[in-house]
């Protein structure tokens, strides 16, 4: 038996395989839907159990990459930010005075 081709047919042919064409529409509709809620839709809507990782091979093979955010969502709301400027110009130059 030739286990590439009956490992590619099994992928294909997942629970998710009838809901390629949702996930797909579901993405376009609201293209910053987390992976972690695209799951808890597809429990609610669809009343199926599936691992996070099932679905996103679904979006892989949709040619949609994880896109990692070098700054906290949390860093960017404007009190953050204050916060920050604050920190780096006023806190960070008093604490250096204070080193030896």
């Amino acid at each position: 038996m030739d286990w590439s081709s009956a490992r590619r047919q099994w992928r294909r042919n997942g629970k998710l395989a009838s809901l390629r064409g949702w996930i797909e529409a579901r993405m376009v509709a609201k293209p910053d839907l987390t992976l972690d809620n695209l799951v808890l839709e597809l429990v609610g809507r669809h009343s199926i159990t599936i691992h996070h990782v099932s679905v996103w091979r679904v979006l892989r093979s949709f040619g949609l990459t994880q896109k990692k955010d070098l700054q906290a969502a949390a860093q960017k709301r404007p009190e953050v930010q204050q916060a920050r400027h604050i920190w780096i110009t006023q806190r960070q130059n008093f604490m250096r005075n204070l080193l030896p």
